[in-house]
């Protein structure tokens, strides 16, 4: 009986099968729960997918966009009467312009931005989408996919003047200038690009070895050097960053360089930046003249005007009456009244009342507002400009004419120079200059930054621009020499420029446009 029971318990037929039941039972509940959770994963996958793809179609947007500007630089201009099939939209329209991605479910719409308080783009009115602050042009790209859509706002600007510490048209000097002692030299066309297609007689002015351009520069023409003048900011400074060295045209001797010695002994310029020859020139505007048409009447004169900036007032002399505050927008301009005197090399600072010159210079404290003074005539810099380091603000000078460093001398009976003069620009007597330190971007628009008189008397000192330089030619401040005459250049770029402006700074007539931000709108049905 014993052994029996023994022989039944040994004996292991049908042992197993209730030990694969439980395995099978267990592993069915983990099938079950992995195809819950696959099935449940599967809207979510998809879901980011339509995610991915909404945005994917907004970016398209932007770059349609981008692609219209690269033809027609005004295309914005057309607000939303754009030729089919670019869908492009007035904020808030009721019937918005949608466009498919090629290859895909996902569509997308360009949406206006419009700026300064307008509610819509206005064909025609540059001031319904550019923003008179800082100069940039923002579209809106929403892309669909699904149940998603995602937004994103494209802010561009202009590459132009204020991406430059250093910008010349012409590399040589404002035939004006010539007409007072050489009507001949005048009437010959200097305003020629590239040295080797003009006239040998147009001035040629060179950068000398103590020259320092420390920020990014462009030149549509090619440039002289003599010695070793630097070019560029050291990498190190500017956090591994090369400054763009651009030159449009190339050197006399040898056109890949794009510069020539200018002064016989050899010259091996110091390009601490990145230097490109053949770049593609940027265009000048003709006038200031959008500038006068934002600025408040209130804030618009005729005439020769002195301004006194301090702080945040602006306090300005015309016409016998003195105005101070601040003007809404910013912007100061002022027009010629009767002006018939042409321009004379040498200055005496006596030119008739009604030529819209402007004398400005800081007061008592460093500036505080973001301005811009525009002038039809000329601006004549008499004292420093200097800003505020703790404020977020930045200055302007646009004249039609030159935008001058005054500098006033006394000559002999035979033109000779005798000396600096200590005294007597208009209403700001007594002001001997010494240094000079401008904080601001100048843009003459159809002449030069230069010093008065930068020929006459003993060396003053250094000339100080912490900003931007603009001109259709390249002015002179001095002399080389022991110790020379006139200023000593020191000029360094304000890289704040590169995203801010002063108001309504005038762009080129024609630059590429480029996106300086992109920024992710959240949308009810996004994310």
């Amino acid at each position: 009986m014993l052994t029996r029971i023994r022989a039944r318990l040994a004996d292991q037929r049908g042992f197993a099968l209730p030990t694969v039941l439980l395995l099978m039972f267990a592993g069915s509940l983990f099938a079950a729960a992995s195809w819950e959770a696959a099935r449940g994963d599967i809207g979510g996958t998809g879901g980011d997918r339509d995610a991915k793809q909404a945005m994917a179609a907004a970016e398209s947007a932007i770059e349609n966009y981008r692609y219209h500007l690269s033809i027609d630089n005004s295309y914005w201009t057309q607000c939303d009467g754009v030729p089919a099939p670019a869908p492009v939209n007035q904020p808030n329209a009721a019937t918005p312009k949608w466009r498919t991605v090629p290859g895909s479910t996902a569509r997308y719409r360009i949406d206006l931005v419009p700026q300064n308080g307008y509610s819509q783009c206005q064909t025609g009115n540059p001031l319904s989408m550019i923003d008179g602050s800082n100069g940039t042009l923002q579209v809106r790209g929403v892309g669909q996919s699904g149940t998603k859509t995602r937004t994103v706002v494209a802010t561009m600007r202009h590459k132009g003047f204020l991406d430059f510490l250093y910008f010349t048209d012409f590399e040589t000097t404002d035939p004006t200038v010539y007409t007072a002692t050489d009507p001949t030299r005048a009437a010959l066309n200097c305003a020629v690009w590239r040295r080797a297609g003009r006239s040998s007689s147009c001035d040629r002015i060179v950068f000398g070895t103590d020259d320092v351009v420390a920020g990014p520069f462009h030149t549509n023409d090619d440039m002289l050097t003599c010695g070793t003048p630097d070019f560029g900011r050291d990498p190190a400074t500017i956090g591994g960053k090369k400054d763009p060295i651009e030159i449009s045209g190339g050197g006399t001797a040898n056109p890949t360089l794009g510069y020539a010695d200018g002064c016989g002994g050899g010259t091996n310029p110091n390009f601490l930046g990145t230097r490109q020859v053949g770049a593609p020139t940027i265009s000048m505007p003709a006038t200031n003249s959008q500038l006068a048409s934002v600025a408040d009447p209130q804030w618009t004169f005729t005439g020769r005007t002195i301004i006194s900036i301090s702080g945040a007032t602006m306090t300005v002399q015309n016409n016998g009456t003195t105005k101070s505050g601040w003007p809404p927008n910013g912007v100061v301009y002022v027009n010629n009244g009767t002006c018939t005197q042409p321009y004379n090399i040498v200055q005496t600072y006596n030119t008739e009342p009604g030529c819209g010159e402007v004398y400005v210079h800081g007061g008592t404290s460093a500036y505080t507002k973001s301005f811009t003074i525009g002038t039809k005539n000329d601006i004549i810099v008499d004292g420093s400009i200097i800003r505020d380091p703790t404020a977020n603000a930045v200055g302007g000078l646009i004249a039609d004419g030159f935008v001058r460093v005054y500098h006033p001398v006394t000559r002999d009976s035979s033109g000779n120079c005798t000396g600096n003069k200590t005294t007597g620009t208009p209403g700001y007597p007594g002001r001997d200059l010494g240094d000079v330190e401008i904080d601001a971007a100048i843009l003459s628009v159809q002449h030069q930054f230069r010093v008065d008189n930068y020929d006459c008397g003993a060396h003053e000192g250094n000339l100080t621009v912490k900003g931007a330089i603009a001109q259709k030619f390249r002015g002179t401040v001095g002399t080389v020499g022991s110790p020379g005459t006139g200023y000593t250049k020191n000029y360094s770029y304000d890289d704040r420029l590169k995203s801010i402006s002063p108001p309504y700074f005038i762009d080129p007539v024609v630059s590429e446009w480029r996106v300086i931000r992109y920024n992710e709108q959240i949308t009810n049905s996004g994310l």
